[in-house]
């Protein structure tokens, strides 16, 4: 059973809308810049971090954190999306993508922050499978710590 969700983004009219249309006493929605997020050590169960790596250069402190702030035990769900190419050059097709990362080096970044007990899955239209020789789509990582 879920005691609490906090919903937390940088635009004050993303949370606005959340406010609005995802009311529920359990549901907290914080305008917070990524790099400010400051919860305790060990705080929550679960993090789920959708589509948010793609927004920043360096998203190394904010992976760090999410590990401090997961109680033991806890998981940490992260998706973004693998570099495409287009004539053998990258291609990101949105402008406000500032760090896609081919599938290669998504995986070694979580290896290096969460380390070997990460599982990898590709995101298929509405399907998800393990990620093996996939590089389009999404990154989808969960770790739990031991």
């Amino acid at each position: 059973m879920v005691r609490k969700v906090i919903g937390v983004d940088n635009d004050y009219k993303t949370i606005r809308f959340a406010k609005k249309h995802y009311r529920n006493k359990k549901i907290e929605f914080i305008k917070k810049d990524l790099f400010k997020i400051r919860f305790p050590n060990k705080y929550f169960n679960t993090i789920v971090s959708i589509e948010t790596l793609e927004h920043v250069k360096n998203c190394i402190p904010f992976l760090r954190n999410i590990k401090r702030m997961l109680k033991k035990g806890g998981i940490v769900i992260l998706s973004t999306p693998m570099l495409r190419y287009k004539n053998g050059k990258p291609h990101i097709t949105n402008p406000f993508h500032l760090n896609e990362m081919p599938k290669e080096r998504f995986l070694r970044l979580m290896k290096r922050i969460f380390g070997r007990n990460c599982k990898y899955y590709a995101q298929h239209q509405t399907k998800f499978s393990r990620l093996t020789t996939e590089n389009t789509g999404f990154c989808i990582a969960v770790w739990k710590k031991l």
